[in-house]
């Protein structure tokens, strides 16, 4: 992976997948690195706006996923981006349900639940997240 930085230190790719192995090894920190390094100095490229938001992704910070998704012309986002972006803000949304429905406000909650089970079109990869969203509100038959 260092060998590929090394040849294209301009591309993402490369620092998403070593910042990918540097997670799992518990090197959070220099994982982020990686990528804010070349946000830095690459703002201007999307794809280096979109490896980030799969580095979010898998550190599930949803909000920040959305707002850099969000951030991209439209016409920059392929399938690949649109599917990300909807698994972020379905993701999103089963978190404000969860703080809402801690804070006892249990109107949002449903809001936020039915608007996430809504866009997720009845996918299996988003049943168990779901139903698990739902449980805690205390429907557990969704």
């Amino acid at each position: 992976m260092r060998r590929a930085i090394a040849l294209d230190p301009s591309s993402p790719w490369p620092r998403l997948d070593l910042a990918r192995l540097l997670r799992d090894a518990g090197e959070d920190q220099q994982a982020d690195q990686l990528l804010d390094s070349l946000i830095r100095t690459h703002p201007e490229v999307l794809d280096v706006r979109v490896a980030q938001a799969y580095a979010l992704a898998d550190d599930q910070r949803w909000l920040e996923v959305l707002r850099i998704l969000e951030d991209l012309p439209v016409s920059a986002r392929d399938r690949s981006v649109r599917t990300l972006q909807q698994r972020a803000w379905i993701h999103y949304q089963v978190e404000r349900a969860r703080l809402a429905r801690l804070a006892g406000d249990f109107e949002l909650a449903y809001t936020a639940l039915h608007a996430a089970d809504d866009a997720s079109r009845g996918a299996v990869e988003y049943a168990a997240l779901l139903a698990g969203g739902w449980a805690e509100l205390g429907d557990p038959a969704r």
